[in-house]
């Protein structure tokens, strides 16, 4: 992944919205609960470096036009997906989320198309090497 790019704030932002995307359907799958630990391994955080919550508002600032708007769209959609089912709330949140970084319906909507297609190449690799 390209979680690299992420400045130090970027990743504690990333990590609260990520854990909170991953709760919203009132449950953490294996699949999602690997994921997590996949990116927190990644960009090398603790639980102590991720704060309870993000205001939504403050992503413009902290996620500046660039890669980084890109990557926390692609995980979150990539993480919503993973258990096959995407809920409302999640795709609420992905919503308001991708709007507030200047992100269209239709943009927002083709991540998660995308991030589904991701999800069952993965699946088919797997079989393949297992």
């Amino acid at each position: 992944m390209l979680l690299f790019k992420l400045t130090n704030d970027q990743r504690s932002a990333f990590m609260a919205i990520i854990q909170n995307l991953s709760r919203l359907d009132q449950r953490i799958t294996p699949v999602e609960s690997h994921i997590i630990d996949e990116l927190r391994e990644e960009l090398g955080i603790s639980d102590d470096d991720i704060p309870d919550n993000i205001d939504v508002r403050k992503l413009p600032s902290i996620f500046p036009k660039g890669d980084g708007r890109a990557i926390l769209m692609i995980e979150l959609a990539r993480l919503a997906v993973s258990d096959t089912i995407v809920c409302i709330e999640e795709k609420n949140v992905l919503s308001n989320i991708g709007k507030t970084l200047g992100y269209t319906s239709t943009d927002i909507e083709n991540i998660l198309s995308l991030a589904n297609v991701y999800r069952l190449l993965m699946q088919g690799i797997r079989k393949l090497t297992y």
